[in-house]
């Protein structure tokens, strides 16, 4: 009932906005729409921002259902393992059958 009640006056303004920034485009404006324009401008602005909302939240679900913390720790491994396949790399170029040694942040960025 109270999320109702906020959106209310919202929702007011927002057509409130949308009356005066069409009646002042058609007072200053040159170019006349037809009514099939007027329809198309309209959907058009509340189809974008209808989008712009949806992306919005899913942007706001994907923070709080901590999904975005599951990508982070899988680059974190990734980088992780490709920088260890690098120094084995490197190592096996220099001396073969010396044990791999961890440096000093290797135990803090694995998962």
């Amino acid at each position: 009932m109270k999320r109702r009640l906020l959106s209310a006056p919202a929702l007011l303004v927002y057509g409130l906005l949308l009356a005066f920034f069409a009646a002042s485009w058609s007072r200053l404006s040159t170019a006349d729409l037809s009514w099939h324009g007027w329809i198309a401008l309209g959907l058009g602005c509340v189809l974008s921002l209808g989008l712009a909302g949806l992306l919005m939240g899913l942007l706001f679900h994907s923070d709080r259902s901590g999904a975005d913390e599951a990508a982070r720790d899988q680059t974190a491994f990734r980088r992780d393992s490709a920088a260890r396949s690098q120094r084995a790399l490197d190592g096996a170029d220099e001396g073969a059958g010396e044990p791999e040694r961890e440096e000093p942040g290797d135990a803090a960025t694995r998962p």
